[in-house]
């Protein structure tokens, strides 16, 4: 599969609706979105050849062709869910303590573990790494997660863009939660659930003593 993503998408925010067709029609080759890309240009050259041959009229023209500008959207749209929930492959969680959210660490200065002594944390920082194949395209999603506690109650959801770049096959994330004060942790059980687009990817569970 070698449908770039971002580039068609450009392409129909620009009005240039046949370069985008060709562009996923060509790149969908062999892959499980060739049916749905072959069907859109062949509509797209039908549409075409009524119009030069001027058995369309133009209301029905403008009617078909935003059909399929819709449907290539939508289209794009399950190329991009099916990279990351079909071809990225997330490692564990993995955690360690932090005396600060807004700066990483080096890497000497991280120990990894999932028991900590409540009293002898601040923030939690959560690492996880994502492998893929080499991408073809830029991929992008909202990534969203939260922390379960121990007494049930959820944190409030944190959320940033997930941007992978083409020529990558691999990358990490990180975040934190906590306190600058040692001790805000409660005691027992905590369950860190990640999502993309709604759906859970990854969960990681560290117990504070």
């Amino acid at each position: 599969m070698n449908i770039s993503i971002e580039d068609i998408k450009n392409l129909v925010i620009e009005g240039k609706l046949e370069p985008a067709i060709e562009n996923i029609y060509h790149g969908s080759l062999n892959s499980d979105f060739e049916i749905e890309a072959t069907n859109l240009y062949a509509r797209f050259n039908s549409i075409q050849k009524k119009k030069l041959l001027g058995i369309i009229s133009y209301e029905d023209e403008q009617i078909s062709t935003n059909e399929i500008r819709v449907e290539l959207l939508l289209l794009l749209d399950k190329v991009n869910d099916y990279f990351f929930f079909e071809i990225v492959s997330y490692e564990a969680l993995k955690f360690f303590e932090s005396a600060t959210s807004s700066e990483y660490p080096i890497v000497e200065s991280k120990v990894y573990k999932d028991t900590f002594i409540s009293k002898q944390v601040r923030h939690l920082m959560w690492e996880m790494n994502l492998r893929f194949p080499k991408t073809s395209s830029n991929f992008s999603y909202k990534l969203k997660w939260h922390i379960i506690k121990p007494d049930g109650s959820i944190t409030a959801p944190v959320i940033s863009d997930l941007i992978i770049e083409k020529g990558w096959d691999y990358c990490w994330l990180a975040a934190s939660w906590g306190s600058n004060d040692y001790g805000t942790w409660q005691q027992g059980k905590s369950i860190f659930e990640i999502f993309i687009n709604n759906k859970k990817i990854q969960t990681g569970e560290v117990t504070f003593l």
